[in-house]
């Protein structure tokens, strides 16, 4: 009769075993391998130490906020929020639906300097109560522009 015995070359492919003493030789999160992983006890209470050598996983592969764009912060295009909707800002003209009001729900205030963009909300219900909408010279996303100064991306 065969035995019954694997391959013990097929046990190393993958990430087959499981249990405390699984090793997955190309799983980076993977601690340590080889024999002293096979002697590691199985409870909670027992600590791991790193493995050591001349790197450790840490500094081999660094943190992925150095890749990310830093954020890009959105300032209130105007020095003080705007109260009266139906004024219009310095500098901004109302561009709407013909027969639309100034401040009113078919238009929007456009800074033809700036190329900004802004549309009062302040009838809004909570929880996110009165704001501007505004859209910034790139003609991307749309903000909401607070009366305590926050800026936040509309969603």
């Amino acid at each position: 009769m065969p035995s019954a015995a694997p391959d013990a070359s097929a046990a190393n492919v993958g990430s087959t075993n499981v249990g405390p003493a699984a090793t997955n030789a190309n799983d980076p999160n993977q601690l340590s391998s080889g024999p002293e992983a096979s002697t590691r006890s199985a409870s909670p209470a027992t600590s791991v130490s790193p493995p050591t050598g001349s790197v450790q996983l840490a500094q081999a592969i660094p943190p992925l906020i150095f890749f990310e764009e830093p954020p890009v912060l959105i300032r209130p295009p105007l020095p003080e929020f705007p109260q009266d909707p139906s004024v219009p800002p310095s500098g901004y003209v109302w561009r709407g639906q013909p027969g639309s009001q100034p401040g009113g729900p078919n238009g929007n205030y456009y800074n033809p300097q700036t190329q900004e963009t802004l549309r009062p909300d302040l009838q809004h219900e909570p929880p996110l109560g009165p704001h501007w909408d505004y859209r910034a010279p790139d003609r991307g996303p749309w903000y909401r522009w607070f009366p305590d100064g926050r800026v936040e991306l509309k969603t």
